[in-house]
C-alpha cells in the first residue's frame, strides 16, 4: 500500500489541504481568539496520528487523514502572527518571526531521533501525543498571558489611532518578547518535527514492506 506513489499522494493530500486551511481559517482566525485556533488546531491535528496505524490497510482513510493533518496544523501560523503582532512592538515581532522560522529547523532533527528511537506505529503516538500535550501547555500559557495583560486582541487598530500610554509600550514589550519568542519556538518544532516524523514513518516502512 505504502509505495512510493501513494507517499507522493499523502502529502499532496497534506499540502492541497494545508493551503485550503490557511484561507478557510485566516478568516475565522479575525472572529476567534487565537488561544482557541492554536490550541485546537494543535489538539486535532494529534488526532490523525493516532488513527493512521489503526487504518494502516485503508487508502482512502490515510489520505483523509494526512489531509486533515494539513487541515488542523494551518489554525496556528496565522493566529500567531496576528498576536505576535498586535503584542509587541514591529522590530521585536520581525524578531519572533525569525524566531518561529529557526526554530522549525530543529524539526528534521528531532524526527530522525523520534524515527530511530522508536517503532513507526511508536512514532506516530509519540508525534500526535507531543501536539496534544503541546496544545494543553498552548492554552495555559494564553490563558496566563492573557490575564497578565501580555497577549492583547485588536489593538492593531488602536495603535493607529491613539498612542500607548509612557511607559506601556515597555511594560509590555519585553515579557512579550521572550514569552512570545519561546512559544512560538516550542510550537514550530513540535509542528514541524510532527509532520517530518509522519512522513518519514511511512517511508521507512514503504522501504521495509518493498524489500
Amino acid at each position: 500500500l505504502l509505495t512510493k506513489e501513494f507517499l507522493g499522494t499523502l502529502s499532496s493530500a497534506y499540502f492541497i489541504f494545508y493551503a485550503i486551511g490557511q484561507l478557510i481559517n485566516g478568516i475565522i482566525g479575525d472572529r476567534i481568539k487565537a488561544v482557541y485556533m492554536i490550541s485546537i488546531g494543535l489538539l486535532m491535528a494529534g488526532v490523525p496520528g493516532f488513527l493512521f496505524p489503526i487504518l494502516i490497510s485503508s487508502g482512502v482513510w490515510l489520505v483523509i487523514l494526512y489531509g486533515m493533518t494539513g487541515f488542523f496544523l494551518s489554525m496556528i501560523y496565522a493566529p500567531m502572527t496576528r498576536v505576535v503582532a498586535e503584542s509587541t512592538e514591529p522590530i521585536h515581532a520581525v524578531r519572533c518571526s525569525l524566531g518561529y522560522t529557526f526554530a522549525s529547523f530543529f524539526g528534521s532533527p528531532v524526527a530522525g531521533i523520534c524515527a530511530a528511537a522508536f517503532v513507526w506505529q511508536s512514532a506516530f503516538n509519540v508525534s500526535s501525543a507531543s501536539l496534544v500535550v503541546m496544545a494543553v501547555i498552548c492554552y495555559v500559557l494564553f490563558v496566563v498571558f492573557e490575564r497578565r495583560g501580555i497577549v492583547k486582541y485588536g489593538t492593531a487598530k488602536a495603535k493607529g489611532n491613539s498612542a500607548a500610554p509612557a511607559g506601556l509600550g515597555e511594560r509590555v514589550k519585553t515579557p512579550s518578547l521572550s514569552s512570545t519568542t519561546v512559544g512560538c519556538g516550542i510550537m514550530a518544532i513540535v509542528e514541524f518535527a510532527s509532520i517530518c516524523s509522519l512522513q518519514e514513518m511511512r517511508q521507512r516502512n514503504a522501504t521495509a514492506r518493498v524489500g
